[in-house]
């Protein structure tokens, strides 16, 4: 009897402990939003030459791809006489909230415009300077955020936005409960796998055929 309720109490702690992860991945909200320094990134020799990088905001669920800022160029420049950038510094601060912990962290992508633009066209170019995949754990989740495409913006005249991309990784985090119930459950089903085992053996050798043990003379 011991050893049946030691076997369903193992095996019970072993469905709980799937059913609740299982559960917990299928729903893990946050939100985010960025702020970008500077918002208008004047080019070396025009000062009115600029881009403008639009921070961004939502909520999501679980695992999904984002816009980290969106870019539009701001210029007034003549064909002859374009805005230059030479590896002008920009940098995206991302706060990531937690909704389950409520907490919220913050990381950081920083890098460089290059190119030139004028009011009828655009050649910029935009790099990291710092890792474009970076990982944040937050309450009981893991977050990993890779900026994975870049867009850039069209001339002024056509009104066209470009954007920066991510795409964001969520997976959980398994809580120190959740730990314990795994490795109690481990012990009982071990415990129980030996007894059963032991259980199907061969009777003792002062055992008869019928199992029950005799006892020899005083």
């Amino acid at each position: 009897m011991r050893h049946s309720l030691c076997s369903r109490c193992a095996l019970a702690g072993l469905a709980l402990l799937f059913v609740g992860s299982s559960a917990r991945s299928d729903f893990i909200p946050w939100s985010f939003h960025t702020t970008v320094t500077p918002t208008l990134l004047a080019s070396n020799n025009h000062p009115l030459g600029s881009v403008h990088f639009i921070n961004t905001a939502a909520s999501v669920v679980n695992s999904t791809h984002i816009t980290l800022a969106n870019l539009l160029v701001v210029s007034a420049a003549p064909y002859n006489a374009p805005d230059q950038f030479s590896s002008r510094p920009f940098s995206i601060a991302m706060f990531i909230t937690d909704r389950n912990s409520s907490l919220t962290q913050k990381m950081t992508f920083s890098g460089v415009v290059n190119g030139a633009d004028t009011l009828y066209n655009s050649l910029l170019s935009f790099h990291f300077t710092t890792p474009t995949s970076q990982k944040l754990h937050i309450g009981s989740h893991w977050y990993t955020v890779t900026v994975d495409s870049i867009s850039p913006p069209g001339p002024p005249s056509s009104g066209s936005y470009g954007s920066i991309g991510a795409t964001v990784t969520v997976i959980n985090n398994p809580e120190p409960s959740a730990l314990v119930l795994a490795v109690t459950a481990g012990v009982g089903l071990t415990a129980w796998r030996r007894w059963r085992s032991r259980a199907s053996g061969p009777p003792d050798e002062d055992e008869g055929a019928t199992g029950v043990r005799t006892l020899g003379p005083a």
